[in-house]
């Protein structure tokens, strides 16, 4: 058996594939260590949104490759643009793609027995790989490029990639191990119904598929009776889940509400188009007690013209519309999003536009990024923006959301929450979230003279606030 050494980039749907590995492999009996200079084997999961993202990453492949540590590359980057990483990684174990991480264990066991991957022929050796069915040769870079770098490798080196099949079925049947975390990050579905000229994140994890609800509720007791206080619904975009098994978040709630336990659920990322539809579902669904009340809805942009060159599928005064919908029905709920700043051809007015809906909408918390190509996407052959037009865009609106942040936090001033503690943190206080998802700092003495705990509840009243928490009193 191996130590490993587990290093996640990117969103809680990377994060729930990271969750994946590490009981997987802990359950072949492998050790996981906290340094990649003790570890035998090191996986990197990788996340392939941000051009600044992926550069941090492969300096990482660089120096472990300068350093010859075994490495497997694991996650989006792996088929967003494996020709980067195979030339930051040359001589990785494998490259497994999102939908496949279930095979790493038995890519780690033929490795550990110094079996082959190929034959002579570049086809798989069947006797060394079970469930050889799910394997195949693939020319197009869009599921799992496994290669082997074995020096007594049977498989010629100008051989072709061998590639797996995205596999949904089997990752969805693969059981987590609770206990560890009061999180429990489920992943809801694989792949997304759009197709953003942006994102290479479709590239990588392909098309879009729901998880039964019969998977994710079972997965959520078992994670409720190991702990766990918060559920984390983890997509590309739960807005459209449900889609192809006529279910959808609003109805899958109720049921996870009614499982026995104290904890809370977090809907994560949901794409505006997809509330059209069934808005009232939704707030009626968000109104369970149980339920955050908490929207990440990711607008991108003000403007309508930008909106169609990103092939977003809705405009703007729609966003607008589901926002409101719920700040009406949830005052001081926390609503989240995303903005691209100097996506190919943004005006200085459009970027006042998205500046504009963030002042309307009053988002307490905007993720913005300036705007970088990714390998693939149509985006990337448009026409692009000076690099430095959009650094002072990205200064402008980073002043700009910490003011609206700030001024949204302290209306709060004086309401009295049930916040669960989530994480020690600085200077004799935890952290902790409030119903609304805001986070919110308590002190750690409780008035009998113990401490509160991970996990706990504490019920506070709002003495003051910055741009990021609400401070308890």
């Amino acid at each position: 058996m191996q130590k490993i050494f587990l290093k996640t980039y990117g969103c809680t749907l990377n994060q729930s594939d990271s969750d994946l590995i590490e009981a997987m492999l802990d359950g072949g009996g492998h050790e996981f260590v906290k340094s990649a200079d003790d570890a035998d084997t090191i996986i990197v999961n990788t996340c392939a949104v941000k051009e600044t993202t992926e550069n941090k990453i492969l300096w990482y492949l660089k120096d472990l490759e300068s350093k010859g540590k075994k490495v497997i590359v694991a996650g989006c980057l792996t088929t967003a643009n494996l020709p980067a990483v195979k030339k930051a990684s040359p001589k990785a174990i494998a490259y497994v793609g999102p939908n496949s991480v279930g095979k790493i264990p038995l890519i780690l066991e033929n490795d550990i027995h110094g079996r082959n991957f190929g034959s002579e022929n570049g086809n798989l050796d069947h006797e060394n790989l079970s469930n050889s069915n799910n394997w195949h040769l693939n020319n197009n870079g869009n599921s799992l490029a496994i290669q082997s770098n074995q020096p007594n490798s049977s498989m010629p080196s100008n051989s072709p990639i061998l590639e797996l099949k995205d596999d949904f079925a089997s990752k969805f049947d693969l059981t987590k191990k609770y206990g560890q975390s009061i999180f429990a990050r489920i992943q809801t579905s694989s792949g997304c119904m759009s197709n953003c000229t942006f994102c290479a994140t479709k590239i990588a994890r392909g098309k879009f598929k729901s998880k039964p609800p019969s998977l994710i509720l079972n997965e959520a007791r078992l994670a409720i009776k190991s702990r766990a206080k918060e559920i984390q619904l983890a997509s590309q975009d739960n807005g459209c889940y449900g889609y192809d098994l006529q279910t959808s978040i609003p109805k899958l709630l109720p049921q996870l509400n009614d499982l026995d336990g104290r904890f809370r659920i977090r809907v994560g990322m949901a794409n505006p188009q997809h509330f059209l539809k069934n808005i009232d579902e939704w707030l009626e669904a968000f109104r369970l007690p149980k339920v955050y009340k908490f929207l990440h809805l990711p607008i991108q942009s003000g403007s309508n013209r930008i909106l169609k060159l990103m092939n977003r599928g809705y405009t703007i005064d729609q966003a607008i519309d589901v926002a409101k919908e719920f700040r009406k029905k949830f005052p001081d709920m926390t609503l989240e999003t995303d903005v691209i700043v100097g996506f190919p051809g943004e005006t200085e007015a459009e970027f006042e536009q998205s500046l504009d809906v963030c002042s309307q909408l009053g988002f307490e918390v905007v993720n913005f990024a300036k705007y970088s190509k990714r390998p693939g996407t149509k985006a990337a052959k448009m026409v692009q923006i000076d690099t430095l037009i959009k650094k002072k865009r990205s200064e402008i609106i980073n002043t700009h959301v910490k003011q609206i942040a700030l001024s949204q936090n302290q209306k709060l001033i004086g309401n009295e929450y049930d916040v669960l503690i989530t994480e020690e943190g600085k200077n004799g206080y935890m952290q902790g979230r409030a119903q609304n998802y805001r986070p919110v700092l308590i002190k750690k003495l409780k008035p009998d003279g113990s401490n509160w705990g991970i996990g706990e509840f504490a019920h506070a009243r709002i003495a003051d606030a910055s741009v990021t928490s609400l401070i308890a009193k």
